[in-house]
């Protein structure tokens, strides 16, 4: 009111050292109005509390069980708040307590909402637990497989060992003992392959594989299992092999107790039972078992493996023979059983035995030796009865190349294009099913030697499969191509040749769907590696390629340069006198890869854009013969098909612009590199293989 010129309040003492958001009080107030002074006025009122900011954190940490793990875990307590504490970590969360962190520092900062200005913060650290556990690793199977008689070694599918940890997934790596890559073949003899299993904090555990390689093929393996009575077949013959087992005794399938012994070659442990005889005792040839093998005329230099046991008085030796006519037997070979109730194991070497070179038939017959013949403990025990013959090793190896023609238009990468298996104008498929390069149209020019004249190799098994959409777009089929292996004494002389199949990536693929190019009746060797192509240039190895190599699944590659490519240099009988030098020049450069030059429609070694004997013509030859082109037209524009005027293998020959197949034989020949001076009637755009 007028004249009031001041109030006074008067407040309790109340300082009570507790933090409260506020406290009431009762407030005495005298209130000055002019000279007097009314005292003992009073009301009541509120006023915030000035306790201290008393907020405390604390905190248990759990470390993570692993190393590279996150299972890390705060969990904070919070003492001394008035209001509901709110909380602000580090690295944005929220929440009072923390899991599934990760090693680190982590701080938090609690605001208490009951104060002003009232906030703590407390840090922490996350720290690891030494992980000492090694993982577990299990080892693959053992591997025991052949080899053809020749070859030094065999391909083998390796299957990684697996491992577990108590800390995440542990790497795996495998180490030959003799230092080759896991994927290279195996040669003959034993391999180990020492697999290791590597956590993420440096324990390792090992295991030891084992991979023997013998040299032979695996014609008929018996076990003797699974049965009550023997059925006189095979438990295993190799293709075109048939076997079977007699003896001049009577004999059974037998359960011959608990043995030990070392196993034979093929992965058969001891097998329960086993082929018996019962009187199981001689001294001469009455007594014997007896294998008969037909249809090994392709082996020699056979191996025999087995395990022999016997019962207390049983033989105490094993004797064999052989014989290709079943009657007149040579002894050779023993196989001791000091011990009886034990397996011990035979290999009976007969390689090198001129009498078993490539028999229409083997018969071996095995002798019980010694033994009690008045005890009726004298059961004889055969098992895992195996023969193994040698063959001639021959050639199967990759090979990779690829078609320029086939590249262009297919948007600048690496695969080519597949139209003659899917035309872009019809939709059909215009590949043959068999060889082309024996038909008149190639033959003159294409000369098929020894595999290449074997038919069971010049017809797709499977068509349907073979040119079906892949479910890897690279493996669709582009075409026919041909190989020639040359002697690697004179590398003018064909040995031998094969037509296969190449996939959009370039690999080539045998009539029967495998990535191996099989050369069946070729001798092991080594050979100058051809590749040829019906309107390409073709392209030649620059040495010949090992033969451990070619019979060894290896690759010979013509896209990337690990293959050296053969060329005349300043040589060539006719353009090197010229002064022309076709180094780097046997295959064109084409997206960063190599390829085989476009544009030989006449499969004669050269490119030719000018008559006589020039390509285009080959063009208008398949344009004017086309059968629809009845009033015999250059400019027919629909002669779809397989033809070798398709230079851009496009499934159409085209003679008249645009989009025609003579104007890129024009251009390959007026940008070729040695033509300097862009003459499109240039004369050496040349093949670089030897003839």
């Amino acid at each position: 009111p007028a004249g009031v010129t001041g109030v006074l309040f008067v407040v309790p003492s109340t300082n009570d050292n507790l933090a409260e958001p506020s406290e009431s009080f009762t407030l005495t107030a005298t209130v000055t109005s002019g000279n007097t002074a009314n005292t003992g006025d009073s009301g009541t009122g509120t006023i915030l509390d000035n306790d201290p900011c008393i907020l405390n954190v604390t905190g248990v940490v759990t470390n993570v069980s692993c190393p590279t793990g996150s299972d890390g875990a705060i969990n904070i307590t919070v003492t001394g708040a008035v209001g509901t504490p709110t909380y602000l970590w580090s690295d944005g969360a929220t929440t009072e307590d923390r899991t599934n962190l990760a090693p680190g520092n982590y701080s938090v900062t609690v605001t208490d909402n009951g104060l002003s200005n009232c906030t703590a913060t407390a840090s922490f650290t996350v720290g690891t637990t030494p992980d000492l556990t090694p993982p577990v690793i299990v080892c693959p199977v053992d591997i025991n497989t052949t080899s053809e008689a020749s070859c030094t070694d065999a391909p083998v599918t390796i299957t990684p060992a697996t491992a577990t940890d108590n800390c995440g997934t542990p790497a795996v790596t495998g180490v030959r003992s003799d230092g080759k890559l896991l994927t290279e073949p195996f040669p003959i003899g034993t391999t180990t392959i020492v697999w290791t299993a590597t956590d993420g904090s440096g324990n390792t555990s090992t295991c030891t594989q084992t991979i023997r390689v013998v040299q032979g093929v695996l014609l008929t393996n018996y076990t003797f299992s699974g049965a009550t009575a023997y059925p006189f077949s095979a438990n295993y013959t190799a293709a075109g092999v048939t076997s079977s087992v007699t003896s001049t005794e009577p004999f059974s399938v037998q359960n011959p107790g608990s043995l030990t012994g070392t196993l034979a070659f093929k992965t058969n442990l001891v097998q329960n039972p086993a082929l018996a005889m019962e009187n199981g005792v001689g001294a001469g040839t009455s007594k014997y078992f007896q294998f008969s093998l037909s249809g090994v005329s392709s082996y020699r230099d056979f191996k025999l493996y087995l395990q022999g046991s016997r019962l207390p008085d049983g033989a105490t030796q094993l004797s064999f023979a052989y014989s290709t006519d079943g009657t007149n037997f040579t002894s050779n070979g023993t196989l001791n059983l000091p011990v009886h109730n034990t397996y011990y194991q035979g290999v009976i070497d007969w390689t090198g035995i001129t009498a078993l070179n490539n028999p229409a038939n083997l018969y071996v017959r095995i002798y019980p030796v010694g033994g009690d013949p008045n005890s009726s403990s004298t059961r004889l025990m055969i098992d895992n009865f195996q023969v193994l013959g040698g063959g001639t090793c021959t050639p199967c190896f990759n090979v990779k190349a690829l078609l320029e023609g086939a590249l262009l238009n297919n948007g600048g990468g690496v695969l080519m294009r597949d139209n003659l298996r899917v035309s872009p104008f019809t939709g059909a498929n215009y590949i043959p099913v068999t060889d082309p390069y024996g038909t008149a149209t190639y033959s003159t020019r294409f000369t098929r030697v020894l595999d290449g004249l074997n038919p069971a190799l010049q017809t797709i098994t499977n068509p349907t499969a073979m040119f079906a959409n892949k479910p890897n777009p690279a493996d669709d089929i582009v075409d026919w191509v041909f190989i020639e292996l040359r002697d690697k004494n004179n590398n003018k002389t064909v040995v031998s040749t094969r037509s296969v199949l190449v996939q959009r990536d370039g690999d080539f693929i045998d009539v029967d769907g495998s990535s191996c190019i099989r050369f069946p009746g070729t001798p092991a060797d080594d050979y100058y590696v051809v590749v040829r192509h019906r309107n390409h240039l073709g392209v030649m190895s620059a040495s010949p390629i090992s033969k451990a190599t070619l019979t060894g699944g290896g690759l010979v590659d013509f896209t990337n340069g690990s293959t050296a490519e053969w060329n005349f240099g300043t040589t060539h009988p006719v353009a090197g006198p010229a002064g022309f030098d076709f180094t780097g020049l046997s295959q064109k450069t084409v997206n960063g890869k190599r390829a085989l030059w476009l544009g030989n429609t006449r499969h004669d070694r050269q490119v030719k854009y000018r008559a006589p004997n020039d390509d285009p013509f080959q063009v208008l030859r398949d344009v004017l013969l086309y059968p629809s082109n009845t009033t015999r037209q250059y400019n027919y524009d629909f002669a779809f098909g397989y033809f070798a005027g398709d230079v851009d293998m496009n499934s159409k020959a085209k003679y008249q612009a645009p989009n025609d197949d003579v104007f890129l034989i024009f251009r390959q020949v007026l940008l070729y590199p040695l033509n300097t001076t862009r003459q499109y009637n240039f004369d050496f755009v040349l093949e670089q293989i030897p003839y």
